[in-house]
């Protein structure tokens, strides 16, 4: 039986660089580790699973011409819509998808810009499967949708299915250097097969420390154990665009503890506090506030939740 193939959606957005010892900053899905870039090994990964058909990063503008520079061979693509939330590029999204014209090729002339490898590495890099490359100043829920819509469109010009007809895509964060295609394959294995809007990975603490004992993660504990988060998700394109501001507003609570712990509400704070909540609490709560069914995965494979976010942390992770 012919399993599914998904695109990849790869968030590679925001303004930040990494800085690594007697290197220019440049983006982190393009810094080097162990002789390859990160995006390297999420692409690998992917084709290694069999699984994935092809990839799409969405990244910020002032990072496109890096992603050129490294990999000239991807797909540059452009939007014609802005992404920021609102009811007014929702409706204007609406439009451009029903006129079928949303995407097109880009045609800018890139010169170099900040960010760009450096000189000695002016050698491309091979891609392992289809790349594409388009770009979202916007927050992580915004850069989703462009993906999905990305992907929706790649459809349509292939298979000539509705712009609007329901897709699912496998969603990646930028800094999975130690993704492999037995991990991926196994999440999406499972995810599949669970009738919901968006999967999340969870990833067992017992699998980080013995994989990677010298990286540090941030654990948080379960009726069902001890876990950190994923870097992986299925996605449905119905959670587009209703999610996107909500999602924001819940992004924006992290740091105001006063107002999470009322998002949260008293029956979760009590039950975490007492080590009480259930993998079904987290579900239930997730698909209450942004009215989706939203289920999890539990993965023991340490790779899907085993990131690398600051510039320290290579060193540990090369050994």
């Amino acid at each position: 039986m012919e399993r599914e193939q998904y695109d990849l959606v790869i968030l590679a957005g925001g303004t930040g660089r990494v800085t690594l010892p007697g290197r220019n900053p440049e983006p982190r899905a393009l810094a080097p580790l162990k002789g390859r870039r990160l995006l390297h090994y999420i692409l690998q990964a992917a084709q290694d699973s069999g699984r994935i058909r092809r990839a799409i990063v969405v990244t910020h503008p002032d990072k496109v011409a890096a992603f050129r520079a490294v990999y000239p061979a991807a797909h540059l693509v452009w939007r014609d819509v802005t992404d920021d939330g609102t009811p007014r590029v929702e409706k204007t999204v609406r439009n451009a998808v029903a006129a079928g014209h949303e995407f097109s090729p880009w045609q800018e002339d890139f010169t170099l810009k900040q960010g760009l490898p450096d000189a000695a590495e002016a050698e491309p890099e091979p891609l392992p499967l289809p790349l594409y490359v388009t770009q979202c100043a916007g927050t992580m829920p915004e850069g989703g949708w462009t993906g999905m819509r990305l992907a929706q469109f790649l459809r349509h010009r292939e298979t000539g299915t509705p712009l609007t007809e329901k897709l699912r895509v496998v969603v990646s964060m930028e800094d999975l250097p130690f993704l492999t295609g037995e991990a991926l394959q196994d999440f999406i294995g499972r995810a599949e097969r669970i009738d919901a809007d968006g999967v999340y990975a969870l990833v067992t603490k017992a699998s980080c420390l013995r994989e990677f004992p010298d990286l540090k993660r941030t654990f948080f504990h379960l009726t069902e154990g001890d876990f950190t988060g994923g870097n992986l998700s299925l996605i449905a394109s119905t959670v587009f665009p209703a999610c996107v501001t909500r999602m924001a507003e819940v992004y924006a609570m992290r740091k105001n503890v006063g107002k999470l712990a009322g998002w949260l509400g008293g029956g979760i704070i009590v039950k975490f506090l007492l080590h009480r909540l259930s993998l079904a609490d987290v579900e239930r709560k997730a698909s209450e506030t942004f009215n989706l069914k939203g289920r999890c995965v539990i993965s023991d494979y340490a790779s899907v939740g085993t990131d690398l976010d600051r510039a320290e942390e290579w060193p540990k992770a090369e050994k």
